[in-house]
This record gives structure tokens, sequence and C-alpha cells, in this order.
């Protein structure tokens, strides 16, 4: 995975030779009364109730989710795994597609864990278009003219114009091999995509946010709503601007190009609307 460091947090206490030899590997080991104490001094706002993230309960009804529907399996297996591993921002966007390509005509936004899933999903595709935008504005030129952009997007989605060639190629001796006429081979719905990237370079610091923000909306839907949590993620949401607007053209986008149930997109627009501007207010 890459990562620079892991915590395992046991029931019981473990000897301290053990945990230095854990902590040669970059492994802390804690119990979970000891884990207590080590993030209660590290954070203050570790008592605080200040995220919807912290309820076990819902990360376990993930696992219920593979069980009761078998149908969206590779689903949940992205938006819970693949995505928090994979750090290539093209590959990320491409497996949320594929995955929602196999399993979203099971998807049914009247049912709880359906809304809960997708809404983990579009988290995890804003995550793939997060890092899809930071690595491209590092080639994109304000001065580009739309063809030379598609061009341009059109090869970094598929990591390189040898690829994208590749699969294009396939994709043609597939079409006329079943006797269909060639359409091209691009992403879904692909000039919406084309659009939704072009907005997100236009701020690229409102970008890091967004999966952050979705995740906590997500996971906030799948439970009681409360007082301080919801203070936060208010104020996070008015602190950036463009959040709301991106959200929700990468949802826009998840629907269409898969073509989900509207609902899925208007009630996710609900959740978040009702939260940064209360009806009270």
């Amino acid at each position: 995975m890459g990562a620079d460091r892991a915590v395992i947090i046991q029931k019981k206490e473990v000897p301290y030779s053990h945990k230095l030899a854990a902590s040669d590997l970059g492994v802390t080991i804690h119990s979970e009364s000891t884990f207590v104490e080590y993030a209660r001094s590290i954070s203050p706002s570790f008592d605080r109730d200040v995220t919807y993230l912290h309820n076990m309960d819902v990360w376990d009804s993930f696992i219920d989710i593979r069980r009761n529907y078998p149908a969206l399996s590779d689903l949940a297996s992205y938006a819970t795994t693949q995505s928090a591993i994979e750090t290539r921002g093209p590959k990320n966007v491409r497996m949320a597609l594929s995955s929602l390509k196999r399993c979203g005509p099971e998807l049914d936004p009247r049912k709880p864990p359906h809304m809960l899933l997708f809404s983990v999903v579009a988290s995890s595709f804003l995550v793939g278009l997060s890092l899809s935008a930071a690595a491209l504005i590092q080639i994109f030129q304000f001065s580009m003219v739309k063809d030379d952009f598609e061009k341009t997007l059109r090869y970094f989605v598929w990591e390189g114009k040898d690829n994208y060639d590749t699969r294009s190629n396939l994709k043609a001796a597939m079409d006329r091999a079943r006797g269909d006429a060639h359409v091209g081979f691009d992403l879904p719905e692909w000039s919406r995509f084309v659009q939704l990237i072009r907005s997100f370079l236009d701020a690229p610091e409102a970008l890091a946010e967004l999966p952050y923000l979705m995740k906590e909306v997500a996971f906030r839907g799948a439970q009681t709503s409360r007082n301080e949590p919801d203070e936060r993620l208010r104020k996070k949401f008015q602190a950036n601007n463009r959040a709301r607007q991106f959200i929700f053209a990468a949802i826009s986008y998840l629907v269409h190009a898969n073509q989900l149930p509207k609902e899925f997109g208007e009630l996710i627009e609900l959740q978040i609307n009702g939260l940064v501007t209360p009806a009270s207010t």
C-alpha cells in the first residue's frame, strides 16, 4: 500500500518487547485503553463529537451490503478498499465507472444501504477526480483550444497515447466482428466529463477537501444527524465556495454516465443544501 505508518489496536495490552519490534517496522501497537490515552495526548478534539465517520456501525454495514446484496459486492469493494489504495487518479476514475457499469442497474435510491453505497462511491470518485486534476494542472494551459484539451485529457485518462490507441483499435475490431457501427472509444458521456474536469482546473485549491466532505455527508445520511458535527460540516462547506458546485457536478456525471435514477443526485443535493442553509435560517 505504500503506507508510512500502521496502527494496530487490540483488546489486550501487549509486551513492550513486541511494541519495540513493531516500531522498527513503522507499526504502532496499542490496546484499546492506551490508544484512547494516546489519541487524547495528540488531539484535543478526540473526545468531541465532531465527525460522523467514527460510527463503526456504519463501517460494518458495508459487510452487510456485500452479504445482503451480492450483485453490489464489486461496487462495495471499490468504494471501501480499492479506491483507498489506488494513487493514480485516472485509474481510480476508470475503476469507479467500470464498477458502476457492472453494478449500477442493481442500485435503488429508495433503499438506505444503496443510498449509502452510492454516496461513498461518489466520495471515492472524487478522490480520482481530484488526483487527476492535480496532475493535469501541471501540464494544462488556459490558452489551450478545446480540441487540444480533449486530446490531452483522452490520453491522460488512458495513461498514454499507446494505451488509448490499443484499446480503441481493440474496440473497433470487436465492433466489426459483431457487425456493429464503430462509435469511437471514450469514457461514457465524454463531453460531460470534459466539462467536469475543465471546471475543476479553474479552482484546484478547492479539490482536496471534496472526497472528505462527501464521505461525511454519506455517513451522515446513514445515522441520526447531530448539532456539533453538522456545525463543523456547515463551516467547511461555507469556507469552500466551490465545494457544493463541484460535488453536485461530479454526482450528476456519475448519474448520467451510468443511467442511474436521478433521485440519487437529488437526495444528496437536498441533504447538503439543507445542511449548509438550514430551514430555520
